[in-house]
């Protein structure tokens, strides 16, 4: 009988039955695995949603706090060429939620912040936010799915703000969400979707 040394021993090649087994197992790891990492991905951007948002919502309010009003004009959040402001657009607080304007945003960063009338919205250039650009498409602020943060803003100054708007709701009595802020913010969450009470249990918010 031959004897080997043991760095000389022949090596013995995995049998079919066990390259199966092998590979049987790699899969029952991976069908576990994968759906936990889309599920870690997936929180992490709620969890980032929900910092950007309240950096919206403190900026908002820094913005006030530094000029003692919002940037809107009788209530509504952009300009209008009718001396009566009868097309002026969605109002700040009753409305179904208003996007960050390239004009906020560029306020935000530190810029003079020119509305569509063609006014200086932050004459003192303070940095209220400042966001990458990464998360600026189009002038807005976008959630890691790539939509438009959304705003209201207390504007009749009660201390509180209708989170939808009524007549969007079947029942406005039973289903209205009433937030006790000054600023509310929010981003439409995984389904892009925030219209309905039922939307936007998903959003991740500032309330």
């Amino acid at each position: 009988m031959t004897v080997y040394p043991r760095s000389m021993a022949p090596r013995r090649a995995f049998t079919l039955i066990e390259l199966l087994v092998t590979l049987a197992i790699i899969g029952i790891l991976a069908a576990i695995l994968i759906p936990t990492v889309g599920k870690v991905r997936e929180r992490a951007k709620i969890v980032e949603a929900t910092a950007d948002a309240r950096s919206i919502m403190t900026a908002f309010k820094l913005y006030y706090a530094t000029y003692g009003q919002w940037p809107t004009t009788n209530g509504k959040i952009f300009g209008s060429n009718n001396p009566d402001q009868s097309d002026w657009g969605k109002d700040a607080e009753n409305s179904d939620g208003e996007t960050v304007w390239d004009f906020i945003t560029s306020m935000f960063k530190g810029g003079l912040g020119y509305d569509p009338d063609g006014r200086a919205r932050n004459p003192q250039k303070v940095a209220f936010a400042p966001f990458p650009e990464d998360k600026i498409v189009d002038g807005n602020i976008v959630d890691p799915w790539g939509n438009p943060y959304k705003f209201k803003l207390d504007v009749d100054n009660d201390g509180r703000i209708p989170r939808f708007l009524e007549a969007h709701l079947d029942d406005p009595e039973k289903d209205q969400v009433w937030v006790g802020d000054t600023v509310i913010v929010w981003s439409r969450g995984p389904d892009g979707a925030d219209w309905r009470k039922e939307e936007a249990e998903d959003d991740p918010k500032t309330w």
